[in-house]
């Protein structure tokens, strides 16, 4: 039996409000972590990123299912009721990593990124739903030059966008992957990818994890950074 070791960190930066939202949870073979970015900015974002987080936590581990990109709907569902209720455009993005018994579900929406290791090193990544993305499809830009792109923070897609919301979902065996790293782009924007490597080789656990790559983060962010969340995961 897998058994994680995690550590969640979600730093305010130089903004007024955190619009992060994250959820760590872990029951025998039931292990649930979710990372979501708000937008709309005076508190919206961080109602629409707590719903989203809220309402995927209900329905997964409530009922105890794997439909996975049901409840990203279910979370859109909830974020255009919210928007209703508060006369807003709020929207969030969201990631989220679910195991259950033999299987893990990895799925996001917006640019909210999930990083999977084997034998410490970066196997899978999420793709990015952004301008820059697409930037990178067409060949205007290599992978590296997201960071600091004009476009990086132009999302195409988002919970609470539209009436319906497509997640991107992968599906892996619980063995395929020993560490995850869900994390905002006010994080993943300073910390580098074989950053992300080398403090996950000389780090003990999950804590020790995040708190290398927050000085890293640190000494590179700018004093008026964007809120930054880590949800570090090592399987033992």
């Amino acid at each position: 039996m897998i058994r994680p070791d995690f550590y969640l960190r979600s730093s305010i930066g130089g903004r007024e409000n955190n619009e992060d939202a994250c959820l760590a949870k872990s029951r025998f073979k039931r292990h649930l972590f979710i990372v979501a970015d708000g937008l709309g900015g005076h508190k919206d974002g961080q109602i629409a990123s707590r719903t989203a987080v809220n309402s995927i936590a209900d329905f997964l581990w409530k009922n105890k299912r794997s439909e996975v990109t049901e409840a990203i709907e279910i979370a859109n569902e909830a974020v255009k009721a919210a928007q209703e209720t508060h006369n807003s455009r709020m929207k969030t993005t969201v990631a989220v990593a679910y195991y259950n018994g033999d299987q893990a579900f990895l799925a996001h929406v917006g640019d909210t990124r999930i990083y999977a290791f084997s034998n410490g090193k970066i196997s899978f990544r999420t793709v990015d739903h952004s301008a820059s993305q697409l930037a990178v499809f067409s060949g205007e830009i290599t992978e590296d030059q997201i960071r600091g792109h004009e476009d990086r923070n132009l999302l195409i897609r988002t919970v609470g966008a539209a009436d319906t919301v497509k997640a991107d979902v992968t599906v892996a065996s619980v063995s395929q992957f020993d560490a995850l790293l869900l994390c905002t782009d006010g994080f993943w924007e300073y910390v580098f990818e074989n950053e992300m490597e080398e403090t996950l080789a000389r780090s003990k656990s999950a804590k020790a994890w995040v708190n290398a790559m927050t000085e890293i983060h640190s000494s590179r962010a700018p004093s008026d950074c964007d809120n930054s969340t880590a949800l570090a995961v090592i399987f033992r």
